[in-house]
């Protein structure tokens, strides 16, 4: 493992920590049990594949 690919492993584990944390915290404002618990699993889900998709843009361009 290259240091680059350390640091890229670092830095995606942390922006995935704070997508499940707000999707916890979206979740949480929900008085629906069902509904807050749907929530609290598809949204960061949602979430990430933003920042995956904005990540393929930014690794494409530098190509």
């Amino acid at each position: 493992m290259e240091k680059d690919d350390f640091y890229l492993s670092i830095l995606i584990g942390i922006i995935s920590g704070l997508i499940v944390l707000l999707g916890s915290f979206v979740g949480e404002t929900i008085q629906n049990t069902g509904l807050k618990i749907g929530v609290t699993i598809v949204f960061p889900f949602i979430l990430f594949m933003i920042f995956v998709k904005v990540f393929e843009k930014r690794t494409k361009k530098k190509k």
